[in-house]
């Protein structure tokens, strides 16, 4: 609009007390037929204020989604999970190291909506990788989701006798978590019904730029493919790296040293 056009000359000199940038110091605008004089902020200063408006944002969507998800869905077992306690095992250095650089670059990953598919037999430490990452998140104030595929396919179920949610709630919600971290996939009993579901949850995350970890019980991608479907399985190769944890069963291990001993 015409009457809101900078008009005159620009003030002094300063400096930006974050920065040190010079700047101007002020200038003039005409606001229904009246000059006034308005300070200048600094790019920094913009930023900053644009990064706090985000941060809030972001924690009211997280505290949003808790009202749904607990963090008791992980279990006690692996809420203090992180690579510092990780143990590094043969077999377990390419899941590692794909952890390690998704927590490195957090912001970026999640901004890109990458995700890391683990792979590999049962009780090896792909959970507790994919805990760390799910960990580090909520640390730092990203709303996230942690849920195993058995118990949120019997959550799905209970919807049918329940008033006060849909399968499209929940949906939903699923998409709207910055993080999604999907524990156990291949331990449900499949169903048409639970592709489908699985396929609405990783499409919409896909459009969206949300990011999704997963651990799954498969030795191969192709295992994977016909479990869950083509199109699903489409949507993940896209967004997230997989990775093979070759290491034995932990707890298999951990067994056959006892009666050793």
């Amino acid at each position: 609009m015409e009457n809101q056009n900078m008009i005159g000359s620009f003030g002094n000199k300063r400096f930006c007390e974050y920065c040190g940038k010079e700047m101007n110091k002020y200038g003039e605008i005409m606001i229904d037929g009246q000059i006034k004089r308005i300070n200048f902020l600094c790019d920094c200063y913009i930023k900053a204020f644009d990064k706090e408006q985000e941060e809030e944002k972001r924690k009211a969507r997280r505290l949003y989604l808790e009202r749904f998800f607990a963090n008791s869905e992980m279990g006690r077992r692996f809420e203090n999970c992180s690579l510092l306690n990780f143990q590094v095992l043969q077999g377990t250095e390419e899941s590692y190291e794909a952890t390690k650089e998704f927590i490195e670059n957090f912001d970026d990953k999640i901004r890109e909506g990458s995700g890391i598919v683990y792979l590999g037999t049962y009780g090896n430490g792909k959970t507790h990788l994919a805990s760390a990452i799910y960990n580090h998140a909520k640390a730092n104030e990203y709303p996230a989701i942690f849920h195993t595929m058995p118990t949120l396919m019997m959550r799905f179920n209970r919807t049918y006798n329940d008033n006060d949610e849909t399968e499209y709630d929940l949906v939903d919600l699923l998409i709207e978590a910055d993080l999604l971290v999907l524990d156990d996939m291949g331990a449900e009993k499949w169903s048409e019904k639970v592709q489908e579901r699985l396929f609405a949850i990783l499409s919409g995350r896909y459009n969206h730029k949300k990011s999704t970890v997963i651990t799954a019980n498969f030795n191969s991608l192709e295992e994977m493919e016909n479990h869950i479907g083509g199109r699903a399985f489409d949507r993940l190769v896209e967004r997230c790296d997989f990775v093979v944890n070759k290491a034995k069963s932990y707890r298999v291990e951990i067994a056959k040293l006892r009666r050793i001993i």
